[in-house]
């Protein structure tokens, strides 16, 4: 009964069909769901709708967390960073993932950034060189190295390749290059 008479206007609320029917709202809910799942009607969009965006929530905040910025977890999520900028704004939990995020890859930035710089030194180079066997200005990766512009995985990729050393001594700190010596 419930599903014909959701079939009849699949876009009435559950408020509407619930008060129809003398039921609540959570029994047509869980009716409808249970219904959708055995295939007897069509997924609801609305339902559709908020699973998407209960699951890229989660990415969201899970990629905060991991210390992307909210450019990067928009991109690997699909939302927007209007979006994710108001998931921080409502939700503590992404607040939290978003501030210890960011202090993660402070951290780890700092930790890179000082890497980076022994290890221009180490093979004698000058941060101009360095910065011209990547592609980067001077000015660019003195920014970079400095905190005042943003230190992307690409960049530390190709530094690792330039200065010829491990890709997770410069992101980690692991895998010390044979010979390292800081000066």
């Amino acid at each position: 009964m419930l599903a014909t008479a959701y079939l009849r206007d699949p876009k009435r609320s559950l408020t509407a069909l619930a008060a129809e029917l003398g039921i609540s709202r959570q029994a047509v809910s869980a009716t409808l769901k249970r219904a959708e799942q055995d295939g007897l009607i069509p997924e609801r969009p609305s339902v559709i709708k908020a699973e998407r965006r209960a699951r890229d929530g989660k990415a969201a905040v899970a990629a905060l967390a991991e210390g992307a910025t909210v450019a990067e977890a928009a991109a690997s999520t699909g939302m927007t960073p209007k979006q994710i900028y108001r998931l921080i704004d409502v939700d503590d939990g992404a607040r939290k993932a978003y501030e210890s995020g960011r202090e993660r890859a402070e951290r780890e930035r700092d930790g890179a950034t000082r890497r980076i710089r022994q290890t221009i030194a180490w093979r004698g180079l000058t941060e101009a060189a360095a910065a011209q066997a990547v592609g980067l200005t001077p000015g660019a990766l003195s920014q970079i190295l400095t905190g005042r512009m943003a230190l992307h995985r690409e960049i530390v990729d190709s530094l690792a390749t330039a200065l010829r050393v491990p890709l997770v001594w410069l992101r980690a700190g692991e895998r010390r290059p044979e010979g390292f010596r800081t000066t």
